[in-house]
């Protein structure tokens, strides 16, 4: 299931003229006529005129007003007067047909995301309005381009329209409103932000928002649910306004300096500061959260506001300043040549830096515990507070006690824990020499929010998995820890998966790490949940091979159990089964010849009820007319880590093993691998098979992991194992792709660690080569391998993989041609 994401306003560009010229270019210039071209809120009338190009005649239009146009739908757009090359670069989201390209010949290049796609002939004239001389572009070539995005031109009554697709986004241009002012309404495409002073209002947006409102313009979003990610493009100062938000990452990738303000009850799972042109960032906490603080490039980045910060992670030599007021409660450093400054009355309760050299700290304010867990060195510079100073490679302007390298400004090299007063550096009240102690306990879970039975909470800094426990009125306590394997980045989970009985629940959440180096948060704050559970399936029939029962109402679908009638007190377990009507005939199942009973649990669309209890057995089945000889035992022991690694008990005899992957939010929706038992790797010591599923390209969300033994010979197919809940996260596409020649280069993506190169022709995809490091971001296709591809002509792709994501969608690079 391929999601295109997509950007582009869905409005029209129309240039229209009472009349056209119908005479070429004479020696005493061209006959002018005056167009219209519209595009949303942007309106111009420029002068153009018609003119031979070759044998044919076309419209010329002022190159200055076209890329204006362009710009209005979201485009990137420049000329290079030098060069004679008009620069057309898609919008985020927007996917390029830069295939089958022949670009011609002419004086002017037309480059689609880097590309040459189109030469033109233009010609230069004074443009009458201005009096200036300027470059005049024949539009019907730009025509010609702009269907590589999907975008379809029409003429009719000498009006020349562009329009997108309906797939295209909503897109808000200068002082519009976007949403009901009261009530909730839902859009199913993407929301993109072209103009200042708009505001998106009471909306759902099942897809991404973009925000460019441009280097000095404003954007609004109030009660606003984005179901996948908002992207900041630019802004100026106190330039984006959150309140009452929720989405999974706010990214910033801004081309101008921008202010961002969290407001109400807005909450972001994690926010991402990935800025390539470094511009200053600054953010403005006044209610709500913006989840973990990832800094993943080197510019200014300011925090301010009433309500504290909870995780930041500087990833970068940025400099990050915590004003005055303002409460941080974990600041980690990763990275060398990064600077901090806590300002006066500023306040941080936890700084550790993990890995990185010469990271600077300046305190005016006051820090409660000073870590330095690697081995690198830290300068303390300031006239503050430290309270607490671990490990070693801390130096500086100290005052008291000096920092645990036993060297300071001052040449003090006392131990004592007593406080000092300031006479000129910062005051350190007590150090402990040597390494950070091991066991260190993560942050405590916060920003818990209940939506029915779903619960989210605010990412943890080093948390590798959460415990969820949940009371019910006896006071009887289940927890459900899983790591990773259940809630991954999503930091969610819904209760509904468990099979609760209906009524109420408290339920609280705690961080786990990954080994002894770190301890179990304590429980989060208590909060109320109230369950609904499906009705138990009854009345089960049995009519030959087929079992019946009755529909249970809301339910969507079915689990059933099948079970091998031995002469015991009790029934066998054998397999499971999904089936979305209340039937299932058992002679279609795969099954040897026996007797069989079943049992069936109800499911409902989105997990909007608890899973049923399991239903009695079925009167007995009987299969006489089985094809097989025997049958694969069933698989047991599934489970998934936070690396998306899938691990099973191995099955004798096996030769295949069918994952199936289904996701309960979107009913029929089922995604099946199949891997030769050759290929997946086995734990001799406990004969369990391990086979990774990252690079299984699954949109975020919740699935359910199925699996079974199978195989075209004489052994029946072993049935589906019990489902294992999961949640998925998934890379961005790679952008930026572009081939120069044979030299294919991208933008890195943030938490990937390599890269795959596809080749792609009629929906087959071939792996040509995979690059190692999420740094690494360009390939020479002349050092490829070949071998084993056919001639013929092939979309190159790029895809990002991540340790515990799944891979990305493919970006195209272009067409590439394979000839032997």
């Amino acid at each position: 299931m391929k999601r295109i994401l997509s950007s582009l306003t869905a409005a029209t560009i129309v240039l229209g003229a009472s009349a056209v010229a119908t005479t070429a270019m004479a020696s005493t210039g061209p006959k002018f006529v005056k167009e219209t071209i519209t595009v949303g809120k942007y309106q111009a009338s420029p002068s153009g005129f018609a003119a031979l190009d070759g044998k044919s005649q076309t419209t010329y239009m002022p190159i200055w007003y076209v890329m204006q146009g362009l710009k209005a739908m979201g485009y990137t757009v420049s000329w290079d007067g030098t060069k004679n090359e008009l620069n057309i670069v898609a919008p985020n989201g927007v996917s390029a047909d830069l295939t089958n390209v022949s670009a011609g010949h002419g004086s002017t290049s037309i480059l689609l995301n880097g590309k040459v796609v189109q030469k033109v002939n233009a010609r230069v004239a004074k443009d009458p309005a201005s009096g200036v001389t300027t470059t005049y572009m024949p539009i019907w070539y730009v025509q010609q381009v702009m269907q590589r995005v999907d975008i379809n031109s029409s003429w009719k009554h000498q009006v020349w329209a562009l329009q997108p697709g309906s797939q295209y986004a909503i897109t808000l241009f200068n002082n519009d409103s976007y949403g009901p002012s009261t009530g909730i309404q839902t859009v199913n495409k993407n929301v993109i932000v072209l103009g200042s002073n708009t505001t998106l209002q009471n909306t759902v947006v099942n897809g991404d928002v973009y925000l460019s409102p441009g280097p000095n313009g404003t954007a609004s979003l109030k009660g606003v649910t984005v179901k996948g990610n908002i992207y900041v493009e630019s802004g100026a100062n106190h330039s984006i306004d959150l309140q009452d938000v929720t989405a999974n990452t706010l990214s910033v990738d801004s081309t101008s300096p921008v202010h961002i303000i969290s407001a109400g009850k807005t909450s972001i799972q994690q926010t991402q500061v990935t800025s390539k042109d470094t511009q200053p960032v600054s953010f403005d906490n006044e209610g709500g959260a913006f989840g973990t603080l990832y800094i993943q490039s080197g510019q200014d980045i300011t925090l301010t506001g009433s309500v504290p910060y909870e995780n930041i992670a500087v990833e970068s030599g940025a400099h990050v300043t915590v004003a005055a007021g303002v409460k941080v409660m974990n600041l980690t450093v990763n990275a060398s040549n990064a600077a901090v400054t806590i300002a006066s009355g500023a306040s941080v309760d936890a700084v550790n830096v993990k890995t990185g050299n010469n990271v600077q700290l300046s305190v005016d304010g006051t820090i409660n515990t000073l870590s330095n867990l690697g081995t690198g060195t830290v300068s303390l510079t300031g006239k503050g507070n430290v309270a607490t100073v671990t490990g070693t490679g801390v130096s500086g302007s100290t005052s008291g006690t000096a920092a645990s390298s036993g060297t300071s400004s001052t040449g003090s090299s006392s131990s004592s824990s007593s406080s000092n007063s300031n006479s000129g550096g910062v005051t350190i009240s007590s150090v402990t020499p040597g390494t950070a102690p091991s066991g260190q306990t993560l942050a405590t879970p916060t920003g818990i929010n209940v939506n029915g039975a779903a619960i989210s909470w605010n990412p943890v800094l080093d948390a590798t998995g959460y415990s969820v426990s949940v009371t019910d009125s006896n006071n009887h306590t289940s927890t459900y820890d899983r790591g990773g394997n259940l809630f991954g980045a999503l930091n969610q989970v819904n209760l509904n998966q468990f099979g609760l009985s209906s009524g109420q629940y408290t339920v609280t959440v705690a961080a786990t790490g990954s080994d002894s180096s770190y301890e179990s948060s304590n429980p989060s704050t208590t909060q109320s949940v109230y369950i609904n559970q499906l009705e138990t399936p009854s009345n089960l029939q049995v009519n030959g091979t087929v079992a019946s029962w009755d529909p249970v109402p809301n339910a969507v679908g079915y689990i059933i159990s099948m079970y091998t009638v031995s002469g015991q007190a009790s029934p066998v377990y054998h397999s499971a089964q999904l089936r979305t009507t209340p039937s299932i005939d058992l002679s279609t199942a795969g099954l040897l010849n026996g007797t069989y009973e079943i049992t069936v649990q109800a499911i409902s669309s989105d997990l909007q009820y608890s899973i049923s209890d399991e239903s009695s057995y079925s009167p007995n089945i009987m299969i006489t007319n089985s094809t097989y000889t025997s049958v694969y035992s069933a698989v047991y022991n599934v489970s998934v880590d936070n690396q998306l690694n899938l691990s099973w008990d191995a099955v004798p005899n096996a030769t295949e093993y069918e994952i199936d992957l289904q996701n309960p939010n979107e009913p029929g929706f089922n995604f099946t691998e199949v891997y030769n038992a050759q290929d997946i790797s086995t734990n001799p010591n406990t004969n369990q098979l391990k086979q990774s599923i990252s690079d299984i390209p699954l949109a975020s969300g919740s699935y359910n992991v199925l699996l079974r033994a199978a195989s075209p010979g004489l052994y029946a197919d072993s049935g589906y194992s019990t489902a294992v809940p999961i949640n998925v996260h998934q890379l961005p596409a790679p952008s930026g792709v572009t081939m120069n020649g044979n030299q294919i280069s991208w933008q890195p993506v943030a938490n990937a660690t390599g890269y795959e190169i596809n080749l792609l022709s009629n929906d087959q995809l071939t792996v040509l080569d995979t690059i190692q490091g999420g740094s690494n971001t360009s390939v020479n296709l002349s050092n490829e391998s070949f071998s084993g591809i056919s001639s013929g002509t092939y979309t190159l792709t790029v895809s990002a993989m991540g340790d515990g994501y799944s891979q990305s969608l493919g970006s195209s690079a272009g067409s590439f041609n394979v000839s032997w």
